[in-house]
């Protein structure tokens, strides 16, 4: 499990991210108004850092 869980916690934001780079979440709105997650429950200080990675930090608030 300590093996597991962050490779499939990088490989959700990998697919997050390239389906942002092809303008999936731009759709019919401005990518900016868009928050973009990929969270473990309960929550935990990593669920912070990729929200950061994918997204303009001045967009989070």
């Amino acid at each position: 499990m300590e093996q597991e869980l962050p490779l499939r916690l990088k490989a959700m934001e990998l697919a997050m991210k390239k389906l942002d780079e092809e303008g999936l979440f731009a759709l019919n709105q401005a990518r900016n108004s868009v928050c973009i997650l990929v969270e473990v429950m309960p929550p935990e200080k990593i669920n912070t850092n990729i929200a950061f990675r994918l997204n303009n930090r001045s967009s989070i608030v």
